[in-house]
């Protein structure tokens, strides 16, 4: 739509979606934000608006798009308000020219629409995938877990078993200044226990 067609109600949102940039987003901060603050008070529930004025206020973080992403979300409930009092029946063809104007609104009504909703909707995906990463940290799979042990087994494992050569050595070449006299024996439960016993 050019300029002498837009909507003369929207024209303060014409003007943020030309200057926004989506590059200018600091996405890593945003979820940083995210992690350490709003979801500490909050929860994992991002009610937008609320996570934007909250950072947008906060004098620690740089704002960027912040409050491009402000006014998207502002405009996006006057466009379904303005967009509802068309009362268009968008299976009819426009015949007259006042019908194709209302339905080249309504058309335009949906661009933008449809344009806003996709940048707040990757703000959104921001928050969701770092609330899914800090998930999985938390509760690692099973397989993970338990591969995690068994290289905690086989690193201990590893470990008695030198000890018990060391020892072997030890009692098969003492020397006459640090060998035993009374030498420490190792007894192991099984081939694979992860704990030993020591007798004198």
């Amino acid at each position: 739509m050019n300029e002498t067609e837009r909507i003369p109600s929207l024209l303060s949102l014409y003007s943020v979606l030309e200057d926004f940039r989506v590059e200018d987003t600091d996405f890593e901060a945003l979820a940083s934000y995210y992690e350490h603050h709003y979801r500490v008070q909050y929860g994992s529930n991002v009610i937008l608006d609320q996570f934007i004025l909250l950072y947008f206020l906060d004098p620690s973080t740089i704002n960027g798009n912040i409050i491009h992403y402000w006014i998207m979300i502002y405009y996006l409930e006057e466009l379904k308000r303005e967009h509802a009092t068309l009362c268009i029946d968008v299976s009819l063809s426009p015949e007259t020219p006042t019908e194709q104007q209302i339905w080249r609104q309504h058309l335009e009504y949906l661009r933008l629409q449809n344009t806003v909703q996709s940048h707040l909707l990757q703000l959104g995906m921001t928050f969701s995938e770092k609330e899914k990463k800090l998930q999985e940290a938390a509760h690692p799979p099973v397989g993970e877990r338990l591969t995690l042990r068994k290289r905690v087994r086989k690193a201990i494992m590893k470990r008695l078993q030198r000890v018990w050569v060391m020892y072997l050595f030890t009692v098969n070449y003492p020397s006459s200044r640090d060998a035993p006299c009374c030498p420490v024996q190792f007894h192991f439960t099984s081939g694979h226990s992860d704990h030993f016993q020591s007798e004198q």
